[in-house]
């Protein structure tokens, strides 16, 4: 049965509409209750290779009884594409039901199920269940696409904010496209950077907003400005071009700010636990490695630590021989790309090179 013009208004651009929802299927569901005349509708999905099935929306019509209770069909019985009667999989089901099973190839499978505590559906129920399938599909395989890309992003982030770093993506006038969601936070919490009413990202640091004028200025090629986002805590700052696959969304992006705030108290603890791992550092090297990494010098470092200069020079050498470096300038561009992952992240070819493994 072919959908009529009705449904596709009312139930497709509802199934499609939905897959960008914080609920994608709730408003399809509650659309096919009312075009069904049905108490309660669900959609169940089953990752690739999966054998557990979960509930991924599910709508109940507000007469129906509040204990009723659906009953869970043998989905692994049934056949992709065909609609099927409560009974004919279950003898004993309590209630008038349909349910079809359709593949979503790389994003698993799904079943869609509606019930009724009255009377029985009809063939033209079924009918457009059927209807519905090859759309079901398309919307499944978005929505797990969507779903998939949105946990990878989520667990980059997480990643990128695990090393102290952000991004923001700005157009000519500077205003702001796109970024990282703590770093967009941190824009809207307005006491580092904030946002214009026009949209304009606003530097609060004098010499961190002339830097981002500096860099958009004029129809040239943005070139790589580094300096200070803040001081305290304090905060790097890198212009660099944007990335060259921008899609349309972003074809406005002028440049790229990368962002780096450098450790202090129990971040540096974190980074002098992965530096140790990482150079079999001793507890004390792995602290002054730390503070190096974080760009203080020697003295410094043997300061804040309560060391002597001899002592804390002593320490450089013995670090020198475990991490393959030479000199104080090797070394904190190597510890500083392991502990923020800046040589995987550099896309610049007139940057230091990557770091060579530590030499045992």
């Amino acid at each position: 049965m072919a959908l009529t013009r009705t449904d596709e208004n009312e139930l497709l651009t509802a199934l499609y509409g939905g897959m960008l929802e914080e609920e994608p299927w709730r408003l399809f569901l509650l659309r096919l209750l009312a075009r069904l005349r049905a108490d309660l509708a669900q959609v169940a999905v089953r990752p690739p290779g999966g054998q557990g099935w979960s509930l991924a929306g599910q709508a109940r019509d507000r007469r129906l009884s509040a204990g009723f209770v659906p009953p869970e069909p043998p989905r692994d019985r049934m056949r992709p594409g065909r609609v099927y009667a409560g009974a004919e999989l279950d003898g004993d089901s309590p209630a008038p039901a349909r349910h079809m099973r359709v593949g979503l190839a790389e994003a698993g499978d799904l079943t869609l199920s509606v019930f009724r505590e009255g009377a029985d559906f009809s063939a033209s129920d079924s009918a457009l269940l059927a209807g519905l399938a090859p759309h079901l599909v398309i919307a499944g395989r978005t929505g797990g696409r969507l779903e998939r890309e949105s946990a990878r992003i989520a667990l980059a982030e997480r990643e990128l904010a695990l090393f102290g770093g952000g991004w923001l993506l700005v157009d000519g006038q500077a205003r702001l496209l796109d970024g990282d969601a703590a770093t967009v936070a941190l824009v809207a919490q307005g006491r580092i950077m904030g946002r214009a009413a026009d949209g304009r990202l606003r530097l609060l640091l004098p010499e961190a907003e002339k830097l981002l004028e500096q860099a958009i200025a004029g129809g040239k090629p943005v070139a790589p400005r580094a300096g200070w986002l803040w001081h305290d805590p304090p905060m790097q700052m890198l212009v660099t071009p944007p990335p060259e696959r921008k899609g349309w969304a972003l074809a406005e992006a002028r440049c790229r700010i990368r962002i780096r705030a450098l450790p202090q108290g129990e971040g540096r603890g974190a980074e002098a636990a992965i530096l140790a791992d990482l150079f079999r550092l001793t507890p004390s090297e792995a602290s002054f490695a730390a503070r190096l990494a974080a760009g203080g010098g020697i003295a410094e470092a043997a300061g804040a630590l309560g060391l002597t200069i001899e002592t804390a020079r002593n320490y450089s050498k013995r670090i020198y021989g475990k991490t393959g470096t030479h000199g104080q300038g090797g070394l904190i561009r190597l510890l500083s790309a392991c502990v923020r992952g800046k040589a995987a992240a550099s896309e610049s070819s007139a940057g230091p090179p990557p770091p060579e493994p530590p030499r045992r």
